[in-house]
């Protein structure tokens, strides 16, 4: 079973039958597609070397290849993934995303490889932004480990060290000709890394499905915990809520004394981030009411399990009904 795979930068389908080769040099292969005319086009690449059949991912998939190929976006991943089984696979994603590398499913298998087309890359604003907003997601999820285990006698190491890692990509220190680089090179190593050590699935993601899943819902997504983390471990609510002129309860905090509050991010790492995002791309606009539910779907991460048992959500679910409506970033 393959515990780690890659990115592969090339330029098009017939690049991709070629390193295709070099994965499994002969026999059946099932190519999955969402759009069949591409299904169909590269099936005839392959059928030079392979027996070829293609499907779609909404029909039931029954097939005695031993590769699978999925074309189009993240919505064949599932699709690949059962009808593999134990067999190989890979995709050839229409948009980067970082499930094609990475999705965390009951379906414990990873792909030999994720093809990036030109075609992908082409679309430059579109791809530096989904390779942003990852990193900063998988930067929140290191956060997230790190600050959470500094609380005993150890250290999260390797979250530690994306975090260094991930900070100056993120507030732009690579120059142009690195940036994608040093973006996949980051978000491989640390999904492979969140592979090896059987993490289940990714916070904000999950987070995510709750609220939006275009680049600027994630990304706001991700900010909005970050910050949960850095006021609710310093201040109580009542201090962070945009007052309604109503007098409220009073309102507490979790004890942020026993983390590292060196961990989290600096207002300036945020606002930089925040500014790059918002240049690439529309952001929504964060309101209190319509976070609640995100942070409840978190509740399963420890750090987030704390301010659950806190009451700080219910609190502030019962201070958005007195006039209260955003946060202080």
């Amino acid at each position: 079973m393959r515990t780690a795979t890659k990115f592969i930068e090339g330029k098009d389908t017939a690049e991709f039958v070629s390193v295709v080769k070099n994965y499994f040099p002969g026999g059946k292969i099932a190519v999955i597609a969402q759009d069949r005319e591409e299904g169909d086009s590269l099936a005839r690449l392959l059928g030079r070397e392979y027996t070829v059949e293609t499907f779609s991912p909404k029909e039931e998939i029954v097939s005695g290849a031993r590769f699978f190929i999925g074309v189009g976006g993240s919505g064949v991943v599932p699709a690949v993934k059962r009808a593999a089984l134990s067999a190989k696979y890979a995709f050839i994603p229409a948009v980067f995303d970082y499930r094609f590398f990475y999705s965390a499913d009951e379906i414990r298998t990873l792909p030999e490889f994720v093809f990036l087309s030109e075609d992908v890359r082409s679309a430059e604003k579109d791809y530096c932004l989904r390779l942003y907003v990852t990193v900063f997601q998988l930067y929140a999820e290191s956060v997230f480990g790190a600050f959470y285990a500094s609380a005993y006698p150890f250290r999260d190491k390797q979250g530690e060290a994306f975090i260094k890692s991930a900070e100056n990509f993120l507030r732009g220190e690579e120059d142009s000709e690195t940036f994608y680089s040093t973006a996949l090179r980051l978000i491989a190593g640390y999904l492979n890394t969140a592979y090896a050590k059987g993490k289940k699935r990714i916070v904000t993601e999950k987070a995510a499905q709750k609220y939006g899943v275009t680049s600027g819902e994630r990304f706001t997504v991700t900010y909005f915990l970050l910050l949960m983390l850095k006021n609710f471990t310093k201040h109580p609510f009542r201090a962070i809520l945009l007052p309604s002129g109503k007098t409220t309860r009073n309102g507490k905090a979790v004890n942020g004394n026993v983390f590292d509050a060196d961990l989290l991010p600096s207002e300036e790492t945020l606002r930089t981030v925040k500014r790059k995002v918002k240049f690439l791309t529309e952001t929504p606009k964060p309101e209190i009411g319509d976070f609640l539910n995100v942070v409840r779907e978190c509740a399963d991460e420890p750090i987030f399990a704390i301010l659950q048992e806190e009451g700080i959500t219910d609190a502030l679910q019962h201070e958005r009904s007195k006039g209260h409506n955003g946060l202080l970033v």
